[in-house]
């Protein structure tokens, strides 16, 4: 018996009753098959909408990172990961192997634009699983077209990655409620404990389904065969994390910094909305419409999402509900304490979050419905189409090229912050010139760079001494407004020229007397 009431099909239960009738059977066949072909479908256009212009935008920092510890031997990649992010490893070591393909941008964000368009028909078969086809598949389509994931999917990062591996663990999950087969036991907890060790955002998913399983199993007569299962596999996630946890508390240690360790109401209201606001939150807006459409948006996509809700009131309402809101709350503690308000990290929570808004539409009447729907997936197209048209995160690739016409071959090239010499190198090595030097220590730091020591001015000067010139490259600006080293040699030198790009400046110093 099902401890989740719902049908494990979109079908009345009188029409699968009644399957022995061949005629009606071949129906019932051939009706899967079309909803099959129309999720292939929608992968294809996700697929599309993933790899187009791919590998157009420069490498930014955090993909030089992920690209920097995937080149690492296996050994020195975990004891990176442990000194210098507060991330799990097990994206890193997976793109350690991928990297033997190559390197290139295409390449490195591949992976992650594949697991994005293969999410699409995991959430339709999850979605069918505890709602009904059309909603699954509405909601497919909306997960189809998201800026929010598009963005993220052409990365080389490990956020597809950590919302597929989420989504898979309530698939899983869910079979094995209904099922109780060991097998989907088993495939449960293997998603889970890799969705941890990819990103530690995982926990706040996965504490909110172990919460709302809790629930539903705790309220469910017949659930004791279903309730032994799950058990044993929220054992086995705990036993395969727990050699993470002392790592986790010494990266928890340094990460984050204390200024930004609470959670103010207005950090909340940016969680909220860039929750809910997942569809299109990468396009402009003039300043005077943002405020108000921003406004609009939210409140319209939270009434509809509450009226799906609403509309299944079931255990499977209630896990999408938690699902879609726990992280939230969860994130919003933590950060009482430790200042990590990310809203990639609630990645995941979307994924209910777009069911149980296709539910919603689906429940109101067919001209709301039609005027819903177009709303959404017209203002998801506009936000994709503007996000293709954003210009790089940061523009190393046209730092280099500005390098490899106005800089002489065995140019001195300082970095302001050592954090910009993995995306900085990752284009020289591409173009064939030498690799810079820093003038900070990677030292771990999360909202400003570690403060130079006279040390760190000894060395530079070391490296400057007996040249006529050289180069200065600040990354970041955000950071620190005229870095470190900028005025340190702005007092002993002659800047000769400077050259702007998107968060990143590069000044051309001379000695005095060659000016």
């Amino acid at each position: 018996m099902r401890t989740l009431t719902v049908p494990s099909r979109s079908l009345p239960a009188g029409l699968i009753a009644v399957a022995t009738d061949h005629r009606l059977a071949r129906q019932v066949r051939l009706a899967s098959q079309s909803w099959t072909l129309r999720v292939l479908a929608l992968t294809l256009v996700s697929a599309a909408l993933r790899l187009y212009r791919l590998p157009d935008k420069s490498i930014w920092y955090d993909e030089a990172f992920s690209i920097s510890l995937g080149q690492l031997p296996m050994l020195d990649l975990l004891q990176a990961v442990i000194r210098l992010d507060p991330h799990p490893p097990l994206y890193y070591a997976l793109l350690h192997f991928w990297l033997r393909i190559g390197s290139d941008p295409f390449v490195v964000r591949l992976p992650s634009a594949l697991l994005g368009a293969l999410t699409i028909p995991l959430l339709y078969a999850t979605g069918v699983r505890l709602v009904s086809r059309p909603a699954a598949f509405l909601a497919a389509a909306l997960l189809t077209v998201a800026p929010f994931h598009v963005y993220w999917d052409q990365q080389a990062r490990m956020y597809a990655l950590l919302g597929f591996l989420c989504l898979g663990s309530t698939f899983f999950l869910v079979r094995a409620l209904q099922d109780h087969r060991p097998i989907d036991g088993v495939a449960h907890a293997i998603c889970a404990v890799a969705a941890l060790y990819v990103q530690t955002g995982a926990l706040f998913y996965l504490t909110a389904q172990a919460a709302a399983t809790g629930m539903l199993l705790w309220r469910s007569v017949p659930a004791r065969a279903a309730a032994r299962l799950w058990i044993a596999s929220q054992v086995a996630v705990v036993l395969l994390f727990v050699p993470w946890l002392p790592a986790m508390a010494y990266q928890s240690a340094i990460y984050g910094d204390p200024g930004y360790a609470r959670t103010s109401l207005a950090a909340l209201e940016g969680l909220v909305r860039d929750l809910v606001f997942a569809w299109v939150p990468f396009w402009r807006l003039p300043p005077t419409l943002a405020g108000p459409l921003v406004a609009l948006l939210v409140i319209g996509v939270l009434a509809i999402s509450a009226r799906g809700l609403w509309a299944v009131r079931h255990g499977s309402g209630r896990l999408l509900g938690v699902l879609a809101v726990g992280p939230f709350g969860l994130l919003a503690l933590v950060c009482c304490w430790q200042g990590i308000l990310l809203p990639k990290s609630l990645l995941p929570a979307t994924l209910p979050l777009y069911l149980l808004l296709s539910l919603g539409l689906l429940a109101v009447r067919r001209v709301w419905f039609v005027a819903g729907l177009l709303a959404l997936v017209g203002l998801s197209l506009v936000g994709v189409a503007r996000l293709y048209s954003l210009g790089p995160e940061e523009d190393w690739r046209g730092a280099v090229a500005y390098l490899a016409e106005a800089s002489q071959p065995g140019d001195l090239i300082l970095v302001d912050t050592s954090a910009g010499l993995m995306p900085l190198n990752y284009y020289l090595e591409r173009e064939g010139l030498p690799r810079a030097v820093h003038g900070v220590p990677f030292r771990f730091w999360s909202a400003r760079p570690p403060s130079l020591t006279e040390e760190d001015y000894e060395q530079a000067e070391d490296l400057i001494r007996a040249r006529s010139d050289f180069w200065l490259l600040v990354f970041r600006v955000g950071f620190d407004a005229d870095g470190q080293m900028l005025p340190y040699l702005r007092a002993h030198y002659t800047l000769a020229e400077s050259h702007a790009l998107t968060k990143i400046r590069l000044f051309h110093f001379v000695e005095p007397s060659t000016k």
